[in-house]
């Protein structure tokens, strides 16, 4: 089992660290310690870490395969007309290599820099040294000044796969609403939807109902798109469909349980006024995607799976249990700020973290 620690002065594995760091120099710069005893190596390090990190923007981790010291890192920020994520030290050891965790830790420390707002990544290495055919594995750019090679490239965004009707949608499309006749609805789930949401706010003239999702799904996913660089929605790699049997199963049995045996009785017929929130804003579900998806984009830094993000689905599967139709003949209700729940699938616990189901319809 892979765990990436980041470590301070105080952190209990901050000795392991030290140990770590300069068998690092020992292995790779022996002559910047020469003769040095491993407690004077350790003792000097100590100070000047400590030093770099009260300066600030710097992050230190420790990479550990099955409790064992496997490698390190040590990053820091620069903040000029863009930040930049510099890779000071970076060290895998020798018996834990050609097993891809360089690459883990690699995609780790761009992560840690794209939460602090990095944009580009820096690092530079001596010309001889074997580091360099991993480091020209990435796509970097890259010059020599003398006896140092220079590596410089963009950090990609964090991809997502925003997922609608099962099928992976390219954001440019997200604005097509489908009429009821193409996506099969069935007609009494409808006039039961459009009957809870004309309960829900009211019959008023501005306010249209809509039976597909696709306008708020548009919406959120402009917004996440546009507020946030470090994340970037993508078409390829889909993990699953967005209807596994165990959530539909889950989520079917707790609906009484949760919401009680009279769910739809109520829904129709009991004031309104207190078991609903306001729906929030588009910006406002794009900021909580956000934070979700960073960090989940921390638990996935050691891999290359990628995050899933999808609308609406859990309103079919409780229109569903609602009329007890087939989910797929379940009416799909959409009304303008309204939609109150989303659900992210994190493929690093292959769960789903279901999100702010205000109406669940």
């Amino acid at each position: 089992m892979l765990e990436l620690k980041q470590v301070t002065p105080q952190s209990p594995l901050w000795n392991a660290f030290l140990h770590l760091y300069g068998e690092y120099f020992q292995r790779h710069w022996p002559d910047v310690f020469t003769d040095q005893s491993e407690e004077a190596i350790a003792k000097e390090n100590h100070a000047t870490l400590e030093q770099r990190i009260q300066q600030g923007d710097r992050g230190l981790f420790l990479l550990l395969n099955a409790g064992q010291l496997a490698g390190l890192a040590n990053v820091y920020l620069e903040r000029e007309e863009k930040v930049t994520l510099n890779i000071a030290e970076f060290y895998i050891r020798d018996e834990y290599q050609r097993q891809k965790l360089g690459y883990g830790l690699w995609h780790a420390m761009l992560q840690w820099g794209r939460r602090h707002g990095a944009t580009s990544v820096h690092l530079e290495t001596d010309a001889g040294k074997n580091a360099n055919f991993f480091w020209q594995s990435h796509g970097l750019s890259s010059h020599q000044v003398e006896e140092r090679m220079h590596y410089n490239g963009s950090i990609p965004p964090l991809k997502i796969l925003w997922i609608r009707h099962g099928k992976i949608i390219p954001l440019d499309h997200l604005d097509y609403c489908p009429a009821d006749s193409l996506i099969t609805l069935d007609a009494t789930s409808i006039k039961q939807a459009e009957a809870i949401g004309k309960r829900i706010l009211k019959a008023l003239p501005w306010q249209d109902i809509y039976t597909s999702p696709q306008r708020r799904a548009f919406e959120t996913a402009k917004a996440l798109s546009s507020a946030y660089q470090s994340c970037a929605i993508h078409e390829a790699d889909a993990l699953r469909e967005f209807f596994p049997e165990e959530l539909i199963g889950m989520k079917l049995a707790d609906i009484p349980h949760r919401y009680g045996k009279d769910y739809a009785y109520r829904l129709l017929h009991t004031p309104l006024d207190s078991p609903f929130k306001d729906s929030e804003q588009v910006i406002d579900a794009a900021d909580r995607i956000h934070r979700f998806v960073m960090q989940i984009g921390d638990e996935l830094s050691m891999s290359s799976m990628r995050i899933m993000i999808s609308h609406q689905n859990l309103h079919n599967i409780f229109l569903a249990h609602l009329m007890a139709s087939n989910l797929n003949l379940s009416g799909r209700l959409h009304l303008n700020n309204l939609h109150g729940s989303t659900f992210l699938y994190s493929p690093y616990t292959k769960q789903f973290d279901i999100e702010n189901v205000n109406i669940p319809l």
